[in-house]
């Protein structure tokens, strides 16, 4: 699997760096933004696995804001760039639960472990999670009456709700306190896509592709700009 880091730093010369040391240790910088403006729509374009963030945007701490923000919205993993080691900074960006501080002026190698282990702990909680699953491809969700089965190859798509989950189904429709990106890593090896930054569909439940849509049984699915090649790629079009 190929990791795409996004590098949110308002200095254009430390972000080129720092693209330059992403590609060279076989990862994809998928975008580079100089504000929570511009990183925030990147984010909803790109999807990436791991943010470069640095905490001084702009002259602000508004890198601490933004990582405020992705924790309750998309709770994509991070690792903080700063030339600032204060206390008072430290404890605030602390709570974002970073994977992990660069202190500026920081040198290639540093960077390499820095995402190694960032990367290293994303696989461990990935991993952790794949362990909910039973071997017959069955997880247990939470509903009001306790613990739901539901088979994954029977789910239709997931819908994105804030930091939860619908998953839906012929049958069910339940809620699960989990992001879309991460319960799209348990289910991506069922034939399951990202076709939209809300929506992850089974492949084998499209019906019909109608303008810019995905039919499946009677949900219309809407198709992302950035999503549609891949999808196009992958689907059998005669």
């Amino acid at each position: 699997m190929e990791y795409k880091i996004l590098i949110v730093e308002d200095d254009p010369l430390i972000a080129d760096s720092l693209e330059v040391i992403v590609e060279d240790a076989n990862y994809r910088c998928c975008g580079k933004a100089e504000s929570i403006t511009e990183a925030l729509n990147l984010i909803s374009d790109t999807q990436p696995d791991l943010l470069l963030l640095d905490i001084n945007l702009e002259g602000k701490n508004e890198g601490i804001e933004l990582a405020e923000i992705v924790r309750k919205r998309e709770k994509i993993p991070l690792v903080f760039i700063t030339a600032y080691s204060d206390e008072k900074t430290v404890d605030r960006a602390s709570k974002t639960n970073p994977l992990g501080y660069l202190i500026k002026p920081f040198r290639e190698a540093e960077v390499r472990v820095a995402l190694k282990l960032a990367f290293a702990a994303i696989e461990r909680e990935q991993s952790d999670m794949e362990n909910l699953m039973d071997a017959d491809g069955t997880v247990y969700v939470k509903d009001r009456n306790g613990y739901l089965r539901v088979n994954i190859p029977e789910i239709m798509f997931i819908q994105a709700n804030d930091v939860y989950s619908h998953v839906i189904t012929n049958n069910i429709r339940c809620m699960i306190s989990k992001p879309l990106k991460q319960v799209e890593e348990i289910v991506r090896s069922y034939g399951f896509m990202r076709v939209h930054k809300s929506y992850v569909v089974n492949k084998k439940a499209i019906k019909q592709i109608k303008d810019q849509h995905l039919i499946l049984g009677e949900h219309a699915i809407p198709i992302g700009r950035v999503y549609r090649e891949e999808l196009m790629q992958q689907l059998r079009l005669l």
